[in-house]
């Protein structure tokens, strides 16, 4: 704690508390009124890249506030005072207005470091194999896709209009993607991106367990921090 407080000149108050982990830690973050959490994942053994911690799961899922995963390098927890620089956020949005909840914490975190940000839209592609003796099936498939794409390219070009106008130094881009989670990994790793920035969301009586299918995936998967963002009317 202390070398957060000389790096960057924060007030750091420390608080120990007994209890449920998960349960103490969203308790004291609503007494606090936090508006962000941040927590160090990690797992073991082979499958570390794709598990996380039992505390840092169910935190994630349930929590009502914004929370900052950071994935360890290694064995070791990242140094929070100088590690983390996020320069290049992306955010993955689906043309909802749930999914663009994420958006206002996401410029407020990444405006620390006069952040640029991608907006990413993936278009899924159909996984089952076309036969080639169905070539209309396949001409159908390839139109969806075309037309998907297009409307994703229109989405996102007024997203990025209206953001530059506010000075935010953003850009656009449509993947196609057999796997909507999948593409939104791979992607930032193609761009370099510092975080993926995106909003999560239930369906039904057990909203608060679940994340959502694709948030669960990058979440599990992705190399960067992820900032998970409960959307706005869930």
């Amino acid at each position: 704690m202390d070398r957060i407080r000389q790096h960057a000149g924060l007030e750091v108050e420390t608080t120990i508390r007994g209890g449920p982990i998960g349960e103490t830690i969203q308790a004291v973050a609503a007494e606090q009124g936090a508006d962000l959490l941040v927590m160090s994942t990690h797992g073991r053994g082979p499958f570390s890249r794709t598990w996380l911690g039992s505390v840092a799961d169910a935190v994630t899922r349930t929590s009502e506030v914004p929370v900052l995963l950071i994935r360890p390098d290694g064995e070791e927890a990242p140094d929070l005072a100088t590690d983390i620089e996020l320069r290049h956020v992306l955010i993955p949005l689906d043309g909802s207005t749930l999914a663009e909840s994420v958006l206002e914490t996401a410029l407020s975190l990444g405006g620390g470091w006069d952040a640029r940000y991608t907006l990413l839209r993936v278009v899924r592609y159909p996984t089952q194999t076309v036969s080639a003796y169905l070539p209309d099936t396949a001409r159908m498939i390839e139109e969806k896709v075309r037309e998907e794409t297009a409307a994703a390219d229109e989405y996102l070009s007024g997203q990025v209009t209206r953001l530059r106008e506010l000075g935010v130094t953003v850009e656009g881009r449509v993947s196609v993607a057999n796997s909507v989670g999948r593409g939104i990994i791979r992607h930032a790793d193609e761009v370099a991106a510092d975080m993926i920035a995106l909003a999560s969301h239930g369906r039904g009586g057990v909203r608060r367990a679940v994340l959502g299918s694709v948030a669960d995936k990058v979440v599990r998967g992705a190399a960067q921090p992820v900032l998970v963002v409960r959307a706005t009317g869930d």
